[in-house]
């Protein structure tokens, strides 16, 4: 039974840091809070996976601010 709550959380894990976006990054987001108990995903795992969509999430934003930044500088040459 622990070896399926792992895979689980290194499944969920995995699905967090393969969004491409935010619209992908709340999908997963919501289907891990709202399925947790069923999942049977430890407070431990929870926390943990919050902070790997937290990550994420932040990296995106990065991503996103260097992209707009690359593009101006790009329009002004």
């Amino acid at each position: 039974m622990k070896d399926n709550n792992l895979e689980n959380y290194y499944e969920l894990a995995d699905k967090l840091n393969n969004c491409k976006n935010d619209r992908e990054l709340m999908r997963v987001a919501t289907y891990i809070m709202e399925n947790s108990k069923r999942l049977r995903l430890s407070d431990s795992d929870m926390d943990k996976l919050e902070q790997i969509g937290i990550r994420k999430h932040e990296q995106i934003i990065r991503d996103g601010t260097d992209m707009m930044r690359n593009s101006k500088i790009g329009s002004k040459r």
